[in-house]
């Protein structure tokens, strides 16, 4: 049980406050448990001298331990001679003593608005509302709003419903970057006091553009006293259950047709000319949607909030990072650990270019159809949560682990074990060049008591097998979202070893986990090999193959039996078809005759719906050793042209600014296009657009009556998929389309 939203704030009168907001909407302003701190390397008037011992080597030091009255103090006298100096005052609370408190389940509700626009693509700057829907489980709190030519009593009278409805958690789709834009932008044409947050206050948008590997963001995140917005869309988008289910611009109305709740749709062209009935209809399913959603996401980030002891609102605005550091910050505190700099900081000599360390081990051995024939099984074999089990095995963990040498690369791998110690060597080779040089490096693990990594993951493993328990004898969904939760912590402490600035993050640690990754993917494969069985592809943790001869892997055979073994066990799933593509891309069908995709060359977000429609027969065509030619002759131009527009979408996500894109790329054309009907492109949107024959490259926005989609690009599209698929060239293989086929980069 937990807080709604903490904040801590400066006040002149009293220094740091912390401004609590319970669940059900009870306020109060309270003292710190503790006053900000920090840690000084040097002896510093007002401190007190303590023992620390430091995470970088593990040997206890003297520190200052400075207090200060307000954060903005703390942020003054930061220099390089201080530690622990970094975290933003409300974490250091969470890691320091948590925020548990007795509460009950939050209220949601689900809201949404439709809005007339003037431009050629929705424009929160300049749109007006004409409708807005509210949804919650009381059929009291579920209303439409619409006066016809009216927007400013139709948002009165939603803003009275919205305090009624008093919710702790507002949910919606999207309604960061426009809901409630909109809504205030309409609020302040109209003289409208846009009071939404539980003291009347109106919403504060956060606004921030970054850089993440090489791709532009943008990130709003709406800031509403005494309420946690909560926006489905920031969860969808990382969702990587609907990547695999073949969801791409993970709209509200494909999500919700995911999940089956069967949303109303109706062309958005069409809006303003649908009867009172029908925009009700239409309003109200869009925000019952939005509510459901909300519960079916909700639930895991209420049940994660619990586990750690924080805020709703620090769980829905987490960053990769804060799992960790609350998780191992308070176990060190226990120990009087404390981190004297970031992850890169502490090892330099690890740290490169965009990867610190090599990934997983993937390989393809064998392309082509493989369907289960005689005596011949299609099997894939998987360690089971390879990388938690494997830092479960070798007690790898931040606080035990150190460097012990950098050396030229060999490839190969060696263990020793002295008394209580284990050293492993660990070989590195680079995906990009620019990372780091290929290099030998070895470890030192103390195997004297269990680490602090062990002890953490021992327990979310002990907590997930009751909750499923639970949720087996039960069915309720609180102990399903329960499990995920706990999944969802492990999974982010071993990611969280390799991030560049993570406090108690080790980079040690990270090589450990990924290359006896790899390492047992290797041995196990040559077992495979070794016992008669084909082995297709290597992919992250598992092996796909053609079985004859069943055989057990043992990891007690490659591993020293100082680490524990028995934890790194395989389990073995049949299929009915598999096809390989290449090192990444692979599709199988599995025993119930659903049809999976896996990789960015068939699976791509970017890859419109009806490329989408093709690989999927011809796929079921394979599986059926059926001719394949059939099908590509089924897909003439006249069949193509009965999709609907949207089924002809894709996009590009522009990584850079407009600026700076060449003339000559597709990025620059369709910037321009946008610029030219007056539509303003920023660093980090995505450009919806299809092909069509009058134009070329056109945005969606821009696409109008007359124009006609090019068939010949889709089934050049489906032509190099094909060819991808069956390994033939695509010039022999697009005499079987109807169209002029043309070979194009369709992933620019």
């Amino acid at each position: 049980m937990v807080l709604l939203s903490v904040e801590a704030r400066n006040t002149l009168s009293h220094g740091t406050i912390m401004d609590v907001w319970e669940i059900g909407g009870k306020h109060r302003q309270i003292m710190p448990p503790f006053p900000p701190y920090l840690y000084s390397l040097r002896s510093v008037s007002n401190s007190k001298m303590q023992q620390k011992r430091f995470l970088s080597d593990m040997k206890s030091h003297n520190v200052w331990k400075l207090e200060f009255n307000d954060t903005n103090e703390l942020e003054r006298t930061r220099n390089a001679y201080t530690i622990e100096d970094r975290f933003p005052f409300k974490m250091r609370v969470a890691i320091d003593v948590g925020y548990k408190f007795p509460s009950n389940y939050p209220s949601l509700l689900g809201w949404d608005t439709e809005t007339i626009t003037t431009g050629l693509s929705p424009d929160s700057s300049t749109d007006t509302i004409m409708s807005i829907s509210a949804w919650s489980a009381k059929p009291s709190e579920r209303a439409f709003f619409y006066e016809k030519n009216k927007p400013k009593e139709t948002i009165l009278e939603f803003l009275e419903h919205w305090k009624s409805c008093d919710p702790d958690v507002p949910v919606g789709f999207n309604d960061r970057f426009y809901d409630y834009p909109v809504l205030m932008q309409n609020c302040k044409r109209f003289g409208i006091r846009c009071e939404m947050g539980r003291d009347g206050g109106i919403p504060y948008i956060l606004k921030n553009e970054f850089e993440k590997r090489g791709q532009g963001r943008i990130e709003h995140t709406v800031l509403l006293n005494g309420r946690t917005p909560f926006d489905i869309d920031k969860e969808t988008r990382n969702d990587y259950v609907l990547t695999i289910n073949g969801l791409k611009n993970r709209g509200l109305k494909e999500v919700a047709r995911h999940f089956k709740l069967n949303p109303v749709e109706v062309d958005y062209n069409l809006m303003q000319s649908l009867s009172y009935s029908e925009l009700e209809e239409y309003n109200l399913s869009d925000a019952r949607c939005t509510y459901e959603l909300g519960e079916i996401y909700f639930r895991g980030l209420w049940e994660l909030a619990d586990y750690l002891g924080i805020p709703v609102d620090a769980i829905i605005t987490r960053t990769p990072s804060h799992i960790g550091n609350i998780v191992f910050g308070r176990a060190y505190n226990e120990k009087g650990i404390v981190s004297d700099g970031e992850n890169k900081i502490r090892f330099p000599q690890l740290f490169g270019g965009k990867k610190a360390n090599q990934g997983a081990f993937g390989k393809c051995y064998k392309t082509g159809i493989f369907v289960e024939d005689g005596e011949w099984r299609i099997v894939h074999k998987d360690f089971v949560s390879m990388y938690v089990n494997i830092l479960r095995a070798t007690n790898a963990s931040p606080e035990n682990t150190r460097l012990v040498s950098v050396k030229s690369y060999t490839g190969n791998y060696d263990f020793k074990i002295e008394g209580d110690r284990a050293i492993v060597e660990i070989p590195e080779y680079p995906h990009n060049p620019g990372d780091f040089p290929p290099r030998q490096v070895t470890v030192e693990i103390d195997l004297s008591e269990d680490s602090v990594l062990r002890k953490i993951l021992d327990d979310l493993f002990a907590k997930r097998v009751v909750a499923k328990a639970d949720w087996k004898r039960t069915g309720l969904p609180e102990y399903e979202s329960r499990q995920n939760a706990l999944k969802l912590v492990a999974n982010s402490l071993w990611g969280y070893q390799s991030m560049v600035w993570s406090k108690y993050g080790s980079i040690l640690v990270g090589i450990v986990d990924t290359g006896l990754g790899r390492y047992l993917i290797q041995n196990a494969t040559e077992l495979e090999s070794k016992s008669g069985n084909i082995p297709l592809q290597i992919a992250t943790d598992g092996i796909w193959e053609l079985q004859k001869n069943p055989v057990e892997f043992d990891a007690s055979t490659c591993l020293p039996s100082a680490f524990k073994t028995d934890l790194l066990q395989m389990d073995t799933e049949e299929y009915l078809g598999l096809i390989v593509i290449d090192e990444k891309n692979h599709i199988y069908r599995d025993k119930d005759g659903k049809t999976v995709k896996h990789g960015s060359t068939i699976l791509g977000r970017s890859i419109p719906y009806v490329v989408d429609y093709f690989i999927d027969e011809l796929a079921d065509c394979l599986f059926k050793k059926q001719d394949p030619v059939d099908v590509m002759q089924s897909w003439s131009k006249k069949r193509i042209h009965k999709f609907n527009l949207r089924d002809f979408v894709s996009y590009k996500t522009l990584s850079k600014h407009p600026d700076d894109y060449s003339e000559k790329t597709m990025y620059a054309n369709l910037i321009g296009k946008l610029n030219k009907a007056g539509i303003k492109v920023r660093y980090g949107e995505r450009i919806n657009f299809v092909k069509t024959i009058q134009y070329g490259y056109t945005p969606t926005v821009l696409f109008k009556d007359g124009m006609t989609i090019d068939t010949s690009y889709y089934q050049s599209y489906c032509c190099e998929i094909t060819s991808k698929i069956l390994g033939k060239p695509f010039k022999e293989l697009k005499k079987h389309f109807d169209g002029d086929v043309q070979l194009e980069m369709f992933c620019e």
